[in-house]
């Protein structure tokens, strides 16, 4: 079969320690630099997937841009775990408790998918198909997530429930995107 794409591992390494899953084989994507990094420019913003956690923290304008994003970050497990679980990762995972799925989910992303045959993009309500499930194909990197910034009068945040404080894993994770625009409510996104 095809190699099983290695980005941060912090889920799959615990599979793998629990024998849930074995891939016959790995490939380590962390010394890609194509995959990583962040760009936020005047309309769109586009996150590589081997974007850290921890790297969400680190930008600072990222807190204006995306605060629901940031939040998420800021209560996603260990800060060991947040210096290398990556956000294509996470959502590549399909887990119902990612805590990245639903403020990109609010934020309206989509993944950019590449192979030798070429680029498509997906909005990521298309990509994540059902528990563990996603619409990646075996040939298939997620290189990129990318969402249109939102409009300037606009609120946007998350919040988890956990079983305990600290970096319990989520129960639920909710987050919400609504945007004015004349007096009017021009956007409005539950995840």
């Amino acid at each position: 079969g095809e190699p099983t794409p290695l980005a941060g591992g912090t889920n799959l390494f615990v599979d793998m320690r629990n024998r849930f899953a074995g891939p016959a084989r790995l490939v380590r994507l962390d010394r890609v630099a194509e995959l990583k990094g962040i760009d936020i420019g005047e309309r769109q913003v586009r996150i590589g997937a081997l974007t850290t956690i921890g790297d969400l923290l680190r930008c600072q304008e990222m807190a204006t841009i995306a605060p629901s994003l940031v939040q998420s970050a800021r209560v996603f497990a260990g800060q060991t775990v947040r210096n290398t679980a990556t956000v294509g990762g996470n959502v590549c995972y399909g887990s119902p408790a990612a805590d990245m799925t639903p403020p990109l989910l609010s934020l309206d992303a989509s993944v950019r998918l590449v192979s030798a045959r070429g680029e498509r993009c997906l909005p990521l309500a298309d990509f994540l198909l059902d528990y563990r499930q996603t619409a990646r194909r075996p040939d298939e990197l997620l290189s990129a997530l990318e969402w249109p910034r939102l409009p300037s009068a606009s609120a946007n945040l998350f919040l988890k429930l956990g079983l305990r404080k600290g970096d319990a894993i989520t129960v639920v994770g909710v987050a919400v995107a609504i945007a004015a625009e004349h007096g009017r409510c021009s956007l409005a996104r539950i995840a």
